[in-house]
């Protein structure tokens, strides 16, 4: 409340009482003090819309990302309603969503990455979703999904690493040029060009899977000997202490030292092994993927599957390519 003042006069003149208020909460703010503080209780943006302050989990965007706007980093889903021009970058831990074309930007997104007007890259655009990436087109791009990359029209001169498929819906959809690797499908209705552009066509997002699963199985083999070494340090240790009813300071602080170290090279095995588990189980996924040219496949494309490659030299009509036996066998469709 307000302190009593004076009139010209010098007789006291009262405060008026305050009124009431509280503060409009509305989704993802939680009141506390007795309603005179607004507190976050979700990540998101803070809206003021309407009558409430309340915080949302996707940040409209009106117009394009540019300098108006600056660089973009959301902690939810960004939606965007114009383009994304060279040079800007949009981050979110939810989706992005861009209603126009995204030029030569960064775009990394937690989940997935939906472009309606198509991806011009010129080379320096790069996109990296936790999730998928759906675009109309892309070309002259980087394209890096934990799940899928799905094209409507094409994929040109693309480098592109999708964890499960890589798929141009249209029913004379394109996949050429570049570098397309996948791990476990790729399909077009065309891969390459009449032209005989020179196009990856990779199963398996590594140039050589057994010689990676080697150097970790080597790694294994050596933290596994150096956890050997130190925990026959820490066993004369404890026999000591059993002989000896106690331990000398400096022979204390050496196995408290040793014990710490045991920790650390057993939690460095156990993600040696874990990755050992997932390459593995990414080179058995690969060697069961499959490529599928609906219409064609034109000469000038390599097809790879993990250790081996095939370098089409003629047009292939209506084929798709798997891995038999070691070897890679075409098929008609």
């Amino acid at each position: 409340s307000g302190k009593p003042g004076s009139d010209v006069y010098g007789k006291p003149i009262d405060p008026k009482e305050p009124d009431n208020f509280s503060i409009p909460a509305g989704q993802g703010v939680e009141i506390l003090e007795d309603g005179h503080l607004a507190i976050a209780s979700e990540d998101g943006a803070i809206s003021t819309q309407g009558q409430l302050i309340s915080v949302i989990k996707v940040y409209p965007v009106s117009g394009n990302i540019s300098y108006r706007t600056g660089n973009i980093s959301f902690k939810g889903t960004v939606d965007i309603s114009g383009d994304v021009q060279t040079g800007f970058q949009v981050k979110a831990d939810g989706d992005i969503l861009v209603n126009g074309l995204v030029e030569g930007a960064l775009l990394e997104a937690g989940g997935d990455i939906m472009i309606l007007g198509g991806f011009q890259g010129g080379g320096k655009g790069t996109l990296k979703a936790g999730g998928s990436i759906k675009v109309r087109f892309a070309n002259e791009g980087t394209l890096e999904a934990e799940q899928d990359v799905v094209a409507n029209v094409h994929l040109l001169n693309c480098s592109i690493r999708a964890g499960n498929e890589i798929r141009v819906v249209d029913p004379k959809g394109v996949i050429a040029g570049g570098d397309n690797r996948a791990g476990r499908e790729i399909f077009a209705a065309y891969l390459g060009t009449d032209l005989g552009v020179k196009t990856n066509i990779q199963i398996g997002l590594p140039d050589d899977p057994a010689a990676e699963i080697h150097s970790t199985e080597k790694e294994i083999e050596e933290t596994t000997q150096n956890l050997a070494q130190v925990e026959e340090v820490l066993m004369s240790l404890e026999q000591y202490k059993t002989e000896q009813g106690n331990l000398p300071r400096d022979r204390e602080e050496d196995r408290i030292r040793t014990v710490r170290e045991q920790f650390a090279i057993m939690g460095n095995l156990g993600k040696q092994n874990k990755r050992l588990v997932q390459q593995k189980g990414e080179q058995d996924s690969a060697l069961n993927g499959k490529v599928t040219a609906k219409l064609m496949a034109y000469s000038g494309v390599t097809i790879r599957f993990p250790g081996n490659a095939f370098l089409a030299k003629n047009d292939l009509k209506y084929t798709y390519f798997k891995s038999v036996d070691g070897e890679i066998r075409k098929g008609v469709l």
